[in-house]
């Protein structure tokens, strides 16, 4: 691969990573004002994002997917340190689709606003190590 392929690759990235920055804010945002199924569709986007971002950083075409298990099976051989991160992230891929349309049964609801906070502790987590993984492979 020839340095400006990876310097482009890198700076594409970075573009993901900037969106999952803003689905960050926006899952803060909600949680603050009461709005945990919102806040909880953010953090699936902001994973979704981040997972893109390696692919992209890596040069791996990838599927139009909100599917988590699918992104990280793809990311995983490219960057290995991360996989437990975005494996343990997997779960959320509910929250891309669940809570975004009225329920199709009674119970499904939206995970608790503490719940969402432990999980955007962890995407944020991953936000900074995936960041730190793509300075380091270009």
């Amino acid at each position: 691969m020839s340095a400006p392929d990876a310097a482009a690759r890198r700076a594409e990235a970075e573009r993901w990573l900037a969106i999952a920055d803003q689905d960050v804010a926006a899952t803060r945002l909600c949680l603050s004002g009461a709005l945990p199924a919102v806040a909880a569709y953010h953090c699936q986007q902001a994973v979704e994002k981040i997972a893109k971002a390696l692919l992209v950083a890596a040069g791996i075409v990838f599927p139009k997917t909100h599917d988590l298990a699918a992104l990280n099976a793809l990311a995983s051989p490219h960057f290995a340190a991360l996989a437990p991160a975005l494996a343990a992230l997997e779960p959320i891929t509910v929250w891309g689709l669940a809570y975004r349309y009225p329920p199709e049964e009674e119970g499904d609801a939206a995970p608790a606003p503490a719940d969402v906070q432990v999980r955007l502790g962890e995407i944020e987590a991953l936000r900074r190590a995936a960041s730190a993984a793509i300075r380091a492979a270009s």
